[in-house]
């Protein structure tokens, strides 16, 4: 593929390929020689990876965002790439396998892949499978201090736990905690959905969001395993799906698929819960939440408009401060928050623009490239 292309390419892998792949990734992870150095020298904001596709189908993009123009420098087979993250030294991608069966056991899996500072390029490193019955994971992240990822699985109704290595590479499952579902006040039954996670600054909190059973639930995590501290249903016909912490650590922002509302809860890490909501706007059918890194702003999108909301940050309270007319089904910023990329699922177009910490606008819109079912993706 020329690296000038803003087309996507997805290379199909057969289940031998894959096969091959994760047993050479396994020498590699064995023998040593796959370790990646843990020190940034990335200049933020420059690449974006993009997970596309399901199945054998799957893939990752790279996109070098230089100020020369944006353009896709590497496509690799993935299977479907749900979630993508960044371990805290932007020295190392992980993808969250959504599958149903991986090994030919009933499990999803987590591949680790080394990022090269200077083109962005990745290279596999390790795969690691996740617990029995853990399948269709949907959403992970990595502790501050880089020693563990923590993966929410939505098919399983589960947490799975897995340590890194010094150098980031993903050792096997130690800590499980299986979720259960709940019965409402009418007697129907609930199935638990783990969808988002938020990891408090304390690097051992961690708050889950559960579509399923309509909760909050929060967690500590102890050695390489989790501990419940409390669940708290968010409200009746919420079904929170995605979920976003303030930087200063104090509150969570939960996005209900089911209503279409935003609530917005205080953690209290004391007593290790979050509190009730104080706070429910309607968003007019988001269907993604994000986080600016300043935390002044809290960005929504329905996938025909995007809306920055203005945060009140000694109370967490939000209130409507732009409306933009960006075509958005996923959000995410560098580090930095001067640069945002939209991608719209229904199209696949993937856009690139400035914005403005003094008002929530978005200018220099940029088309980065096409790339069809793009459903996840990371700034680093």
């Amino acid at each position: 593929m020329s690296e000038s292309s803003l087309q996507s390419k997805t290379f199909p892998m057969t289940r031998r390929a894959f096969s091959t792949s994760l047993a050479a990734a396994a020498t590699l992870g064995a023998s040593g020689k796959a370790s990646a150095t843990m020190t940034r020298r990335s200049v933020p904001g420059r690449f974006a990876y993009i997970g596309s596709g399901e199945a054998e189908a799957g893939a990752i993009h790279v996109v070098d965002l230089s100020k020369d123009g944006s353009r896709v420098v590497q496509t690799m087979a993935s299977a479907s790439p749900a979630h993508l993250e960044l371990h805290p030294s932007g020295s190392m991608l992980y993808a969250v396998h959504a599958v149903n069966e991986w090994e030919s056991l009933p499990r999803g899996a987590v591949s680790a892949y080394a990022i090269d500072a200077e083109t962005g390029h990745l290279t596999l490193q390790r795969v690691q499978p996740l617990a029995l019955s853990a399948i269709n994971p949907s959403h992970a992240l990595v502790t501050p201090d880089g020693s563990h990822l923590i993966v929410a699985v939505a098919g399983g109704g589960s947490y799975n736990v897995l340590p890194l290595e010094s150098n980031g590479l993903p050792l096997p499952v130690s800590g499980l905690f299986k979720e259960v579902g709940f019965s409402t006040e009418a007697g129907v039954g609930k199935t638990s959905t783990p969808s988002s996670l938020v990891l408090h600054s304390d690097g051992r909190t961690l708050v889950a969001a559960d579509t399923g059973n309509e909760s909050l639930s929060t967690f500590r995590l102890e050695t390489d395993t989790l501990t419940p501290l409390h669940r708290r249903r968010v409200h009746k016909g919420a079904g929170p799906s995605q979920m976003v912490g303030h930087t200063n650590a104090r509150f969570v922002y939960a996005l209900n698929s089911e209503d279409g509302s935003i609530s917005v809860h205080r953690i209290d890490t004391s007593r290790g819960q979050t509190q009730a909501s104080h706070q429910r706007v309607a968003t007019n059918g988001a269907s993604t939440i994000a986080m600016h890194p300043s935390g002044r702003f809290l960005l929504t999108a329905n996938g025909a408009r995007m809306t920055a909301w203005k945060i009140d940050r000694s109370n967490g309270r939000i209130q409507p401060a732009e409306s933009l007319p960006v075509e958005a089904t996923q959000i995410a910023f560098d580090r930095s928050g001067r640069t945002i990329i939209a991608a719209h699922a229904p199209t696949g177009r993937m856009v690139r623009g400035e914005f403005s910490i003094a008002n929530g606008s978005i200018s220099g819109l940029t088309e980065v490239g096409n790339f069809s079912s793009a459903h996840s993706f990371a700034i680093l």
